[in-house]
């Protein structure tokens, strides 16, 4: 999908570093579908002449992967992944992007006023709000600078100063210049960003019905592969398990999440996992990344207030109200709400009767945080 036309001149082309390309390649090998987030991401560029757009949704359910393959498609943008650990510091962040930026400057005009970074390139929004103007200067309109940041919501929150924004991002923009992001759900609130620039924000969760088509489509795509279709399809032979069955089954289990059936397929093709139609039971490579999340959730420890909502939580398979929670438990309503402002990253908020429900994105995570209070 080519959302510019184009230069008439063309600029000279700029990449991720290498080790994000090693990535990118990797995470979107088997993607499928997602036209309406491209749709909304073209839309945005097209009606804009500078901001943000981020794209928020559940764990698993696809960002990484669609900034992936969108940079495949698109390979003139740079790149950040804040996925890893070494990745979340705001220095590391500004010393990477502010090189991409000045070794970018450096093929578009003679004009440049710094052979390396300065000494102060990492402290705060000064040098790399200054290099994006410079490029701004000197780009033509057909010809704009995109910057994909994944994992925003996986910033150190303990190297910003207060009032800043999550790795220094700038307030304004110049034009031509874009920041497409990625993140979990946040309370607006709590976004980490103070911006005054055009933005938008699609939230992956509110598109059931494409989700569940591109889920089914990956399904599908996944079995005809050459090695892992044979491999699933071998299995399915020895348990007497038909297609037909698997695939509606495996659908409306997944919930719409691609992280959940990716890793369900990848251990059944290894013959790691023998329990495909038995929900209770989950694969070693999905109890993994859980229990990422149950540690992100408990921090060093869960408080009392937080282990009464968890139990209630992973009781109910319907959202539940602040009041109900709370009512249930007999605390005050602010203290669960601030337990569940905690996690509201993990959990699947629902507008019903004028009120906000809360339960956790996926059942097989309630499952899994079942056990681990059991």
């Amino acid at each position: 999908m080519n959302i510019f036309p184009p230069a008439s001149s063309p600029i000279t082309s700029i990449s991720a570093p290498t080790n994000f390309q090693r990535f990118l390649q990797k995470i979107s090998q088997t993607f499928v579908g997602r036209q309406f987030a491209f749709a909304a991401l073209s839309d945005f560029f097209q009606k804009c002449d500078r901001g943000y757009f981020t794209l928020t949704g559940s764990p698993g359910t696809g960002k990484t992967a669609i900034l992936a393959k969108y940079l495949i498609q698109h390979p003139n943008i740079l790149y950040y992944s804040a996925q890893h650990s070494n990745n979340q510091h705001p220095d590391h962040f500004l010393h990477t992007l502010c090189t991409q930026l000045l070794n970018y400057l450096k093929t578009i005009t003679a004009d440049c006023s710094y052979e390396v970074l300065p000494n102060n390139a990492t402290q705060g929004s000064n040098l790399l709000s200054l290099l994006l103007q410079k490029i701004s200067d000197k780009l033509p309109s057909s010809q704009p600078l995109i910057i994909a940041l994944d994992a925003l919501d996986r910033a150190d929150l303990n190297n910003h100063p207060p009032g800043s924004n999550l790795f220094y991002l700038p307030r304004y923009l110049p034009p031509h210049i874009y920041f497409f992001l990625s993140r979990r759900p946040f309370p607006l609130e709590k976004s980490g960003l103070l911006i005054e620039a055009p933005n938008q924000t699609l939230n992956l969760d509110h598109y059931s019905n494409q989700n569940q088509l591109d889920i089914h489509t990956y399904l599908q795509q996944s079995l005809a592969s050459t090695k892992q279709g044979a491999a699933i399809r071998d299995y399915l032979n020895t348990q007497h398990i038909s297609e037909a069955e698997f695939y509606p089954s495996l659908t409306a289990a997944s919930e719409n999440n691609f992280m959940y059936l990716s890793k369900l397929l990848s251990t059944i093709a290894r013959g790691t996992y023998l329990y495909p139609l038995e929900r209770d039971r989950l694969p070693p490579e999905l109890k993994q990344y859980y229990q990422q999340h149950w540690q992100q959730m408990r921090g060093k420890r869960l408080s009392s207030i937080a282990h009464l909502v968890l139990r209630i939580l992973i009781q109910q398979d319907k959202p539940m109200s602040v009041e109900a929670i709370a009512a249930t438990i007999g605390k005050e309503e602010y203290e669960v709400a601030k337990v569940l402002e905690n996690w509201i990253e993990f959990l699947n908020p629902q507008l019903m009767q004028g009120t906000n429900c809360y339960k956790f994105y996926h059942s097989s995570f309630r499952n899994f945080l079942s056990q681990k209070l059991s």
